[in-house]
């Protein structure tokens, strides 16, 4: 079961995204996460994915690797030309579209709009 945690930060998002023991953190934009929503509403396999948000200075990268399953990346930087170092959660596709979909609905909330 997925558990997430959203908070606003002046103009920006810092948004958790936890899946039995791991989490995963980023800040983030209204815009990116409905970015994410179609991604994952999309009928294609994708492991090029797209940016969902930043762990600091890294890219947080979505990409689905079957329609049951999707995972967020964190892409940290090259050590070498063929490798880098990253840290990934995998997600069930149709629960992280649901919190997203729920993130955005409370956002525009407490936003009015």
């Amino acid at each position: 079961m997925l558990d997430y945690d959203v908070r606003r930060i002046g103009s920006q998002i810092l948004l958790g995204i936890s899946v039995e023991r791991a989490v995963v953190d980023m800040i983030t934009s209204v815009v990116q996460l409905r970015d994410g929503i179609s991604y994952l509403r999309a009928d294609h396999n994708d492991l090029d994915g797209l940016t969902l948000g930043d762990f600091g200075i890294y890219p947080v990268t979505l990409s689905v690797e079957s329609n049951d399953s999707a995972i967020i990346m964190v892409d940290g930087p090259f050590i070498e030309s063929s490798r880098n170092l990253s840290a990934g959660v995998y997600f069930c596709r149709s629960e992280l579209l649901n919190v997203l979909e729920i993130v955005v609905g409370e956002l525009r909330e407490c936003s009015g709009a």
